[in-house]
């Protein structure tokens, strides 16, 4: 027993046993561990959190709030991570909070950078530009121009997108002066945002100068972009070698680099213009892999007219099989063919050439479907009207053989009056134009709401002064004028760049009297066959003078080619509008009228003249 008391007494009085005793610390697997289990969907999240915050602090032997920023950091990677930004920003804003009193300038302009690309990505455009703004003036107290120009250039771009041109593009200005500055960022910056649809001098200089500053920096991918950028103006400037070697460099340079579908299109377009069909189908397949439904029908006819001039019948039925089910699901392409592709094979070569011309004839007949809906349910009311009447008049002939002559040419006269007039009837709201009219303003409401908004005004302005017709059908010049002003405003929005137009309206003439819709279908082929036929740009010229007291001359001219009737591209023409003009004028202005439609110098050209008022009764 006394040995044992001793032992007992030894162990108590021992240095280690007088030490006070410290739990070891948490090890690095602890907390990863730990921190894991945050992004389980289904924990509570709260004390989870704490418990992540004790092994940080225990771990790093920090503070409790700088364990908790730390632990706000880490989870607002892993969230940016799985694609939450949202979720990601709380946590950035959480820690903010939190280092705001500390004062720690470095730390915060972490956490706005953080929190500023984070609401970028979630789109939440003001608080993305407010943590840009606050980032970038911690950076300037720093003068740090390395995050000056990260924040600079985010910022820029969403001022821009704002509405704020004029301030991104001074920000950008003040950012060209940083000490320490390659330029690459800043000029990338400046030349996205500032980039256009089409080609211009102002285009290809600031690309040119991103070229310049990422070769000076060796920045072999911004290079590589700044190449695909400078083929794509090229191409739309119609320089087609300059566009090849821009697109080669931009292959030797990044041969497995991103290229977005534009880039593609751009390059196969160059390459089929330029007879490399290979390479243009290619590229333009490329394309195809990424791009909307709006486009993709556009693309898979270009590679079937490329594979047709390569002989390859299959693979050309299936691109056009593709683009037939994409125009019967209502499809319609919002970019205009820049390109007419290579001629295409005879149709008569072989069985799967006949079976091709089939398929293109459908789809053909599917892009015409909705806009032909209306002319076909008035052709057949006339259509029985028209045999009620024949009927009538042969019954009346067997009595009356002496009076049959005048009273057929009467009723026939009547009819084709009635014709006309229901026929102009579609002009009234064109169910092809006004889906057109709806593709582009749906386009527009997210990227531009205040061309969304003219567009609007410019629809409703159109679709009522289409409901404002006299019983007579009679109107003033003046109205009709305006009425055309209001279409082609609704088109231009549309096809913006690609469609010029000219109004050349003699003051004089605005006064006269004319056949109401009379000038709408000819403007609307004009519009219609200039977009078939023009290489790239369509032009459209409306001209209505007044030579004298008693004569109108109205010309309506388009950019495009001409196509003799009875061809195979003619065939798909259904000749309304131009029929319609024709009767109308032989109802209003018997004896009294020409009217010519044609090739031209400048493309293709109606001309129209009248001489005296229109007769308003048979």
């Amino acid at each position: 027993m006394p040995r044992r008391i001793l032992l007992a007494l030894t162990l108590l009085l021992s240095p280690a046993a007088l030490l006070p005793q410290v739990p070891p610390s948490p090890s690095t697997s602890d907390y990863e561990t730990a921190f894991a289990r945050l992004l389980d969907p289904d924990i509570v999240i709260a004390p989870a959190i704490e418990q992540v915050t004790q092994l940080r602090m225990a771990r790093d032997g920090t503070t409790a709030i700088d364990a908790r920023i730390a632990v706000d950091l880490d989870l607002a990677d892993h969230l940016i991570a799985a694609d939450r930004p949202l979720d990601a920003a709380a946590h950035l804003s959480h820690a903010l909070e939190l280092a705001r009193p500390l004062r720690d300038a470095d730390q915060l302009l972490e956490i706005y950078t953080r929190r500023a690309h984070c609401f970028d990505t979630a789109r939440d455009r003001a608080s993305a530009i407010d943590s840009a703004q606050r980032g970038f003036d911690i950076a300037r107290q720093l003068n740090r121009p390395a995050p000056q120009i990260d924040l600079g250039c985010l910022l820029a771009r969403l001022l821009f997108e704002n509405g704020d041109t004029a301030t991104a593009i001074a920000l950008l200005a003040f950012l060209d002066e940083l000490p320490d500055n390659n330029g690459v960022a800043i000029a990338l910056s400046r030349a996205r945002l500032l980039n256009t649809n089409g080609g211009s001098h102002a285009n290809t200089q600031r690309w040119q100068t991103v070229a310049d500053r990422a070769r000076a920096a060796a920045d072999i991918p911004t290079l590589a972009l700044a190449h695909d950028q400078l083929g794509r103006l090229s191409y739309l400037e119609g320089d087609l070698p300059a566009a090849q070697s821009h697109f080669a460099t931009a292959d030797q340079l990044a041969p497995d680099r991103d290229r977005s579908s534009w880039v593609w299109e751009t390059h196969g377009r160059t390459m089929s213009r330029l007879g490399q069909a290979e390479e243009a189908i290619m590229a333009l397949e490329q394309a195809l892999t990424d791009t909307n439904d709006s486009h993709a029908a556009d693309l898979h006819e270009a590679v079937a007219r490329l594979q047709l001039d390569q002989q390859n019948l299959p693979a050309a039925r299936h691109h056009y099989e593709a683009a037939l089910e994409l125009r019967k699901a209502g499809v319609i392409s919002q970019r205009v063919p820049n390109v007419r592709m290579a001629p295409m094979v005879s149709h008569q070569q072989s069985d799967d050439a006949a079976d091709l011309a089939a398929v293109r004839a459908a789809l053909r007949e599917a892009e015409l479907e909705r806009t032909q809906l209306r002319q076909r349910q008035t052709l057949g009311i006339t259509t029985v009207v028209t045999l009620v009447a024949a009927l009538l008049g042969l019954a009346y002939a067997y009595k009356r053989r002496a009076a049959a002559n005048a009273v057929l040419a009467r009723d026939t006269a009547e009819l084709r009056a009635e014709n006309a007039q229901l026929i102009a009837l579609r002009y009234q709201l064109n169910p092809h134009f006004l889906f057109n009219a709806l593709n582009s303003l749906r386009a527009r409401v997210f990227s531009n709401q205040s061309e969304a908004e003219r567009l609007i005004d410019r629809l409703t302005a159109f679709c009522r002064r289409t409901l404002e017709h006299r019983d007579d059908g009679i109107e003033t010049v003046g109205d009709e004028c305006d009425l055309l002003e209001a279409f082609l405003q609704i088109e231009q929005s549309r096809w913006r760049e690609n469609l010029t137009v000219t109004l050349d309206f003699d003051p004089a003439a605005r006064a006269r009297r004319i056949p109401t819709f009379l000038l709408l279908p000819l403007v609307e082929n004009a519009l219609k066959y200039g977009a078939q036929t023009s290489e790239e740009h369509i032009v459209i010229e409306v001209s209505i003078q007044a030579p004298d007291d008693d004569m109108l001359v109205i010309t309506v001219s388009n950019s495009g080619s001409w196509i003799e009737p009875g061809t195979a591209r003619r065939q798909t023409s259904t000749r309304t509008g131009v029929t319609n003009v024709r009767e109308r004028l032989a109802r209003y202005y018997p004896d009294r009228h020409t009217f010519t439609v044609g090739p031209s110098p400048t493309g293709v050209t109606a001309t129209l003249t009248v001489t005296g008022s229109p007769q308003t009764k048979l």
